[in-house]
């Protein structure tokens, strides 16, 4: 099995992050890093963070461009003075926490402009894929970053509290209930590109080999239970996800040709 994620002391409270509907706050780890934290009792549902922190995991398994997840320690007394002056949600509470390391100068953007500005831009088709392996409903959420490329620009995709049921309650029974996946058409976000599957081609061969004991021994590292989580919706949810990209992988070998080995 692997080791448990590690576990950061947040030191200091700094401020609500802007925007968002799950009153995510800024807090500073004892490393000087910042993070973005999700509480439990947002007004979204207990879930929600949880959900964030499982699919960003799967998604750094898999290489991907998303915004880095930790969990965060965060004292009682670190949180008493914004919630008793109306900074804070009163109802949020101390412990164990999800949050996304905060990275300074970043702005929202699209896909058309991570083709014009980013060295990475090429992982947007990974991140449409991605967001249909996880069932994400609500829409895709881009960041710019400063990068080390030609362009000095890339993006990370960012906010998947609505992942899996496609809900941030989800029940292991709704998963039952979801259509089949079905692969984006890459070639849409490449016009002109004479091979648009090579471009996300080692991306399927990443989740090819993604196996049912390899996604829960994934999701299992943050102790679920915690998060609302219990062992049998792991389960069935590991199984739901080696459905979905079995049969995404399938449609990428019939799309783009019997020629590509092994699909």
């Amino acid at each position: 099995m692997s080791a448990a994620v590690p576990v950061y002391e947040a030191t200091e409270w700094r401020e609500k992050a802007p925007g968002g509907s799950s009153e995510a706050h800024v807090f500073v780890l004892a490393d000087g890093r910042k993070a973005i934290v999700k509480f439990p009792e947002n007004g979204q549902g207990e879930r929600v963070p949880g959900n964030e922190f499982l699919s960003c995991t799967l998604a750094e398994k898999l290489q991907l461009p998303v915004n880095r997840s930790v969990l965060l320690s965060i004292d009682e007394r670190l949180i008493r003075a914004p919630r008793l002056d109306g900074r804070m949600n009163p109802a949020f509470s101390a412990g164990i926490r999800c949050g996304m390391l905060f990275v300074e100068n970043l702005s929202g953007t699209n896909a058309a402009e991570v083709i014009q500005r980013c060295d990475n831009s090429r992982e947007l088709c990974t991140i449409a894929i991605f967001d249909v392996l996880v069932n994400r409903q609500d829409g895709q959420q881009l960041l710019l970053c400063e990068g080390n490329g030609p362009k000095g620009h890339e993006f990370v995709a960012i906010d998947y509290g609505f992942s899996f049921g496609g809900n941030a309650v989800w029940k292991a029974g709704d998963l039952s209930t979801i259509p089949a996946p079905q692969l984006p058409d890459i070639a849409t976000l490449y016009p002109g590109t004479k091979d648009p599957g090579a471009i996300v081609r080692p991306f399927v061969d990443r989740i090819k080999t993604l196996t049912v004991e390899e996604i829960k021994e994934c999701f299992m590292r943050i102790h679920p239970p915690r998060w609302g989580f219990l062992e049998q919706d792991l389960d069935i949810m590991s199984t739901f996800l080696y459905g979905r990209a079995t049969s995404l992988v399938q449609q990428f070998g019939a799309r783009f040709g019997p020629e590509l080995e092994g699909l």
